[in-house]
């Protein structure tokens, strides 16, 4: 069996907590910050990558800011890869800003 992968994606405070109980739940935690001067937001000594790092259907990735202006282009990159389940954290009561990123990026429906 693989080892399992935790993938948060962008440098918050929301991401440090994720990678610290991933790690302790036995999950190979890693930090995408595409914005490397941000990658050092996030302590603990994780991996933390600038690019979508190789990712299969044993990662979860959670992207932890709705707000940055390369979500739709973080999202789309990382659904061209066969993870197990990608989350968008944010208030169910109100539609992402990641849904109408990714129609504009020509993502198909069943794929957002």
């Amino acid at each position: 069996m693989s080892e399992r992968v935790l993938v948060a994606v962008f440098a918050t405070p929301v991401a440090s907590f994720l990678l610290r109980y991933g790690k302790d739940l036995g999950y190979a935690p890693v930090l995408f910050e595409p914005d490397g001067a941000r990658a050092t937001d996030v302590e603990g000594g994780f991996e933390a990558v600038t690019t979508v790092p190789e990712l299969g259907p044993e990662a979860d990735v959670v992207v932890t800011d709705h707000d940055r202006p390369e979500l739709g282009e973080v999202l789309k990159a990382v659904l061209d890869h066969p993870t197990r389940w990608v989350g968008v954290l944010g208030n169910p009561r109100h539609a992402g800003p990641h849904v109408a990123a990714l129609e504009a990026l020509g993502v198909p429906d069943p794929e957002i």
